[in-house]
């Protein structure tokens, strides 16, 4: 093994390579870099990749739901009509049905909580209150 305190020193080629010199640095004739690099021998370092962003799961909302009549648990299916605007809630158990104009953004769960409000705005003999416009 070759130690420092030699005459010589060591020059790193572009492929890693280590060649000695047994001369002075201010006597060699092989300069210690190319002068010109030639772009297929150089490369550049690359950034650290990041992970993909994991995707997240869309819940999916209820279609069937719970009668306020008769009690039953998913006895309430929603049906939306899309051609006929129309969102229909039927109880198998008791029969109860409801009906309800749906606008573009409504879902089942819109059609449910509809029929809640009118089904406790009829038992407190209240008409269902449209929104009135501020002034």
């Amino acid at each position: 093994m070759v130690s420092l305190a030699d005459t010589s020193y060591f020059i790193r080629t572009l492929h890693g390579n280590i060649v000695t010199n047994r001369c002075s640095p201010s006597q060699c004739t092989v300069p210690p870099f190319p002068s010109k690099l030639d772009r297929d021998e150089v490369t550049m370092g690359k950034r650290k990749a990041k992970r993909k962003p994991m995707k997240k799961s869309k819940e999916k909302l209820d279609t069937e739901f719970n009668c306020l009549f008769c009690g039953q648990e998913s006895s309430v299916t929603c049906k939306m009509d899309k051609d006929k605007n129309r969102g229909i809630l039927n109880c198998r158990s008791c029969g109860v049905s409801f009906e309800k104009v749906l606008n573009d953004l409504d879902l089942p769960v819109d059609v449910y909580t509809n029929w809640i409000d009118s089904t406790e705005a009829a038992q407190n003999d209240e008409v269902p209150n449209k929104r009135q416009r501020r002034d």
